[in-house]
């Protein structure tokens, strides 16, 4: 792994980006606060602020008197048990907000067009994920050549996947290049692909998913955001568009 890798990583473990400074310079081979500071650039207050919250996660640990102290770095399986208290907290939490929605009666369709909007990577991502709830198990995707999920990084994209399979969710999607044969035999067995028309080719970097009333759009990592349009007519015109195109799309 690379430096930005493991700082995503870390970040995605949920250190803040001062404490992926703080514990890369400790697995680098800093001993002392001082060391950190020199090697991270830090302000001596932020460091100690750290290592205090590193320590009682338990990622790090101290030895010495007061101002003598050494850290150093626990074994890094602390960072799995981490993940997993963190994985047990979501689930709970979503054991409790499905409490709430059984709690609260639905409100009213009023017919009303709802559209969300996504800036950051996570409200990007769980935008996605949402797409697996979808209740007539079909999602339509036109997926352009560079798009979000080229830069989100293969593990993101395969989990997808994989929760989509298990979930029995029909893919029919329109693509502009299309994967190797293992690719496809491994994750889109049962999938419908169609290549996109080249007319179409290297003319946008938009993902659309197209399922139930909603309408998904994606817009590529270096543009970081993702808008949701809640409307059976609109999703209704896109089905169209899209049924249109894979006339015109070739067979995989």
């Amino acid at each position: 792994m690379n430096t930005a890798e493991i700082n995503q990583l870390l970040a995605e473990v949920g250190l803040a980006p001062s404490e992926i400074s703080v514990y890369t310079a400790l697995l680098a081979g800093s001993e002392s606060a001082q060391e950190i500071i020199s090697a991270t650039r830090e302000k001596r207050p932020t460091v100690y602020y750290c290592l205090n919250s590193l320590e009682k996660r338990g990622l790090v640990s101290k030895t010495g008197k007061e101002y003598g102290n050494k850290f150093r770095i626990e074994p890094l399986n602390k960072l799995s048990a981490l993940v997993e208290v963190n994985i047990k907290r979501q689930n709970e939490l979503l054991i409790k907000t499905k409490k709430l929605t059984d709690f609260y009666p639905k409100p009213a369709q009023t017919g009303k067009v709802l559209l969300s909007y996504f800036d950051n990577l996570e409200t990007i991502k769980a935008s996605i994920l949402y797409s697996l709830h979808t209740k007539n198990k079909e999602i339509r995707s036109i997926v352009p050549s560079h798009n979000f999920f080229h830069d989100i990084g293969r593990e993101f994209v395969s989990d997808y996947v994989i929760e989509k399979n298990k979930r029995n969710i029909k893919t029919i999607a329109l693509w502009e290049d299309i994967p190797n044969k293992s690719v496809l035999t491994e994750y889109y067995k049962s999938a419908q692909i169609r290549q996109l028309p080249i007319n179409m080719h290297n003319s946008f970097e938009t993902t659309i998913f197209i399922y139930d009333d909603k309408t998904l759009y994606i817009s590529p990592k270096k543009d970081h955001y993702a808008v949701l349009i809640q409307s059976a007519e609109h999703a209704k015109m896109m089905t169209v568009m899209f049924d249109t195109i894979w006339i015109q799309g070739t067979k995989v």
